[in-house]
């Protein structure tokens, strides 16, 4: 009996990769605004050659630093999905992301994020710089996922903010725009196509002030692993922003 129990552990044992096979990335945040809560992403890759499985459950415990004053200004632990293992097969990818529970004033930063899933043994220490903004003086700024998946489709948005002092209404659907994407040479890779159109009603959107608005547009193309530059060309300014394909 006990063999038949070893020999079924070794079995399974056998059937997953071992755990450092898998690779963790931590973003930063894709809007790092003064006064808005902030979400973290993080990417695991199987880099081994049989399926692996991580504990969802698993809480990242994150540690915010200012750059300025070298004093820890937030400290959180926050778990991710209910407790399960997830299988990621050999080659893949998963994403999961997590929110910081506080604001942060504008100023530069480092996260610490300390993953430790326990049950399948893997554990590993990620870190990330970014800067918080205080309220840009623009209308619109790009916002894109920190990584794409390699081979699918990608939704872009859109984000508006009403910096006056008085109420904004407009129609701010993506018909009419451009989009324009660039590889790390400079070279356009996509364009938008010329043919796509509007319907005839007007649907304004209405911010009042300091109120923002997402607005989303999906880009039916897949793109190669690498690193991307998008644009987005309106009658509101050509903002840009930088994603990277995994």
């Amino acid at each position: 009996m006990m063999r038949r129990i070893l020999f079924a552990f070794a079995l399974a044992i056998a059937t997953f990769a071992s755990a450092s096979d898998l690779k963790f990335t931590l973003y930063p945040p894709i809007y790092p605004e003064a006064g808005r809560k902030l979400t973290m992403t993080v990417l695991i890759e199987n880099t081994g050659k049989k399926a692996a499985q991580y504990n969802t459950y698993t809480c990242p415990v994150t540690k915010v630093t200012s750059n300025w004053t070298k004093k820890v200004v937030q400290e959180i632990k926050g778990c991710i999905e209910p407790l399960t293992n997830i299988t990621i097969p050999a080659g893949g990818r998963h994403i999961f992301t997590f929110e910081l529970p506080k604001t942060l004033p504008s100023g530069p930063y480092q996260a610490v994020t300390t993953l430790n899933d326990v049950p399948n043994g893997h554990k590993a220490t990620l870190k990330t710089s970014f800067t918080v903004w205080d309220a840009p003086q623009v209308v619109q700024q790009v916002v894109m996922p920190p990584v794409v998946l390699a081979g699918k489709p990608l939704t872009v948005q859109i984000a508006t903010t009403n910096l006056s002092a008085k109420v904004f209404s407009q129609d701010l659907r993506l018909c009419y725009t451009t989009f324009i994407i660039r590889d790390r040479l400079g070279r356009v890779v996509y364009q938008t196509p010329a043919e796509q159109a509007c319907t005839a009603d007007i649907r304004p959107t209405t911010l009042k002030t300091g109120e923002r608005h997402l607005e989303g547009w999906r880009i039916e193309t897949k793109l190669p692993a690498g690193k991307y530059q998008i644009q987005h060309l309106s009658s509101y300014g050509t903002p840009m922003t930088t994603f990277e394909v995994k």
